[in-house]
């Protein structure tokens, strides 16, 4: 029995599968990259539009109006009549503290007890020159700090001046007449009211 001839086999090439175009791949980027841009742009409008209207206690200039438009007034005290009034303190306060009444080492518990000792008149004024507030008094001194950066008595004046890091205006400490552990008394002014222990200022007071 005569087997079947073998076919032939064709030498034609196979055609492989049509390849995506690399122009189609680069459109459908860009437009997704523009849609997200939009999106973004869309959410950053929505929570500017909707965000928490400031405290109406102001304690700094609003962002959209520059700081330089505004003419602030800076309080100015009576420096000098502040200090002579906490010196006058500070001598009834030492004369306590080193005399029979304290013994070298302690402070009166309350100011009002230097008027009660007779070492202050009764009539003498407790609140500070620059506040009109009463004189903040803490003889508690942390142990190890520094007496001459410890402060234990202050008056302190608050109103608008610019920041130095940030350029904005702000509602805050600007000078104080101090008493320090040691007895001495200095005014401190700008920056350097950081540089004390012991001043708890509330930012924001109106006055």
């Amino acid at each position: 029995m005569t087997e079947p001839a073998p076919k032939p086999v064709s030498e034609v090439p196979l055609v492989s599968a049509p390849q995506p175009r690399r122009g189609n791949n680069l459109v459908l980027l860009f437009m997704l990259g523009c849609l997200m841009a939009l999106v973004t742009g869309g959410v950053l409008y929505w929570i500017d539009a909707t965000r928490v209207p400031p405290d109406p206690h102001v304690t700094q200039w609003p962002r959209d109006i520059p700081p330089d438009n505004f003419h602030m007034p800076r309080p100015k005290g009576d420096y000098d009549a502040a200090v002579a009034h906490m010196r006058t303190l500070a001598d009834a306060m030492n004369e306590y503290h080193d005399g029979s009444l304290g013994g070298g080492v302690r402070w009166p518990a309350a100011l009002d007890e230097l008027q009660m000792a007779g070492l202050l008149p009764a009539d003498f004024d407790l609140r500070g020159a620059l506040s009109g507030e009463p004189i903040v008094y803490q003889p508690q001194m942390p142990i190890g700090h520094d007496p001459e950066r410890w402060v234990m008595c202050y008056d302190v004046e608050i109103g608008w001046h610019r920041q130095a890091t940030t350029g904005y205006a702000i509602n805050g400490p600007i000078a104080a007449a101090v008493i320090l552990a040691d007895g001495s008394v200095k005014l401190i002014e700008g920056d350097d009211l950081e540089k004390y222990g012991g001043l708890n200022f509330q930012v924001g007071a109106t006055r």
